[in-house]
């Protein structure tokens, strides 16, 4: 059965749906249009303009049903997709810089003149907008003063700059 819309039936009121008569569910069906277009709440508009491949009492058929018993259906991402990952690690890169450049009290342009960077390129990485490399990760722990940390992971937290030992 094919998902209208995203919407996904619990299982006991698809049972109960296909277990309906046709003259059942088309009572079921007009009810549910009516008060929806009465209610005017979420889902009056989809029922009033409804497409045209879907006909009367094609709900069933779709896999759709307007009421307390319906969710909204989000496609599960894959945990390893190598695009989240990156963006979590740019992310992450953006939070350690800016969290160790506020703590030392410098300005972008102060960091970036000792870093040999321009304003533009520090506030890049701040925004999520650099991936972290090697050769940068080190400049950028020379101009802090600092050590770069890293730990298991890719979210927000598992890199940051340490102050050097005393």
């Amino acid at each position: 059965m094919r998902e209208l819309y995203g919407f996904e039936i619990e299982p006991e009121v698809r049972k109960w749906l296909d277990d309906l008569s046709d003259s059942d569910f088309k009572r079921v069906d007009e009810a549910a249009r009516s008060a929806a277009d009465r209610s005017g709440g979420p889902g009056a508009e989809g029922l009033r303009t409804r497409p045209p491949w879907i006909g009367v009492g094609d709900l069933r058929e779709a896999g759709v049903m307007v009421g307390y018993h319906t969710r909204w259906v989000r496609p599960e991402a894959p945990a390893e997709d190598p695009e989240r990952i990156a963006i979590r690690e740019a992310l992450a890169f953006g939070k350690a810089l800016y969290d160790r450049r506020t703590a030392l009290g410098l300005s972008v342009a102060q960091l970036a003149e000792r870093a040999g960077m321009t304003e533009d390129d520090v506030e890049c990485i701040e925004e999520g907008g650099t991936a972290p490399t090697v050769p940068l990760l080190r400049l950028l722990a020379a101009a802090l003063d600092a050590d770069v940390r890293l730990t298991p992971g890719h979210d927000v937290g598992s890199l940051w700059f340490e102050a050097h030992a005393a």
